[in-house]
């Protein structure tokens, strides 16, 4: 059996632009159709079971090229899809190591804000003691007491005798505790500890508070 038809005949008509109709004369539907889709008979039920009169043979070579060149295609968009496929892959480790440094970082984040805010409380706390003790000396309900009818002020007394600081008899002064008392009291205790919190001291260590 002698082929009539080229090989690259057959290519140059797949590859071809020129649309082709179907056979409407013989109850077709009358679609236009590229050159492969009118041989295979894609368009309808009638031109997908319809054989050619003649040259039986060649037809039969025209579609195993179609055929081959339908294998080739599918292959070639197989090749496609695993590209693509490694490509999203890959996209999703990416995106994965993205979000489990996100959530380091989020981690991290509450992490400094606990330790900020501890950080704060402290600060807070140790600003209203600076203050409270910077404003000790304005407070003047809790601290004054009343003598003959006078208000005074119990932090001009003595913490042993109990008897205001003056000039010549209380003279007010410091132990190295920072607690004040009268310097006449201290020098006589016979025991030298603080008589606010018990604290060592010297006689050489007393400090005069100066006006």
């Amino acid at each position: 059996m002698k082929d009539t038809v080229s090989l690259d005949g057959i290519n140059r008509c797949i590859d071809s632009n020129e649309k082709w109709k179907c056979h409407d004369d013989v109850g077709g539907c009358g679609s236009e159709l590229s050159f492969s889709e009118s041989v295979v008979g894609s368009c309808c039920e009638k031109a997908a079971i319809r054989l050619p009169p003649t040259e039986k043979f060649e037809f039969v070579l025209i579609v195993n090229r179609i055929y081959e060149r339908a294998r080739k295609d599918e292959d070639i968009a197989e090749e496609k899809v695993k590209d693509a496929k490694k490509e999203v892959a890959n996209a999703k480790k990416v995106l994965k190591f993205a979000e489990d440094k996100e959530n380091e970082a989020c981690k991290e984040l509450e992490k400094k804000k606990i330790w900020r805010k501890k950080v704060q409380k402290r600060s807070v706390l140790l600003t209203k003691h600076a203050m409270k003790e910077e404003n000790s000396d304005l407070e003047s309900s809790d601290e004054l007491v009343e003598v003959d009818g006078e208000k005074e002020n119990k932090k001009l007394k003595c913490k042993v005798c109990f008897e205001l600081f003056d000039d010549e008899h209380r003279e007010a002064v410091l132990t190295t505790c920072g607690h004040k008392a009268c310097f006449k009291c201290l020098s006589s205790l016979p025991q030298k500890t603080c008589p606010t919190c018990r604290a060592d001291f010297t006689e050489d260590k007393i400090l005069k508070i100066f006006d």
